[in-house]
């Protein structure tokens, strides 16, 4: 069965699990961008890290930095996703619900 084929949804909902649920929500054209728009966000910051590991050892030489100190650039840049993810998951997650 396709996506756009449509399913008979059951007559009662609430004994439905999230599994079966997804089943019966229809997959159009704002659901692919919605797919596609995070997914290039997750890439662009998957990218932004393993960008951060080309940069560091150049950097180290530029800068003349010991060890700690670029140790402590890459602790912070993924503290800083880290914290990053968590902030903007709640305020989506509020901005969503309003």
């Amino acid at each position: 069965m396709t996506v756009s084929q449509s399913i008979e949804a059951p007559k009662n909902y609430k004994n439905l699990s999230v599994d079966e649920a997804l089943h019966f929500i229809p997959w159009g054209r704002f659901q692919w961008l919605l797919f596609a728009t995070c997914g290039m966000g997750y890439a662009a910051e998957i990218i932004e890290m393993m960008l951060m590991s080309f940069a560091l050892p150049e950097l180290k030489k530029e800068w003349d930095l010991d060890n700690l100190t670029a140790a402590d650039a890459s602790m912070w840049a993924n503290i800083g996703v880290m914290v990053g993810a968590g902030v903007w998951g709640i305020m989506a997650d509020w901005a969503g619900r309003r």
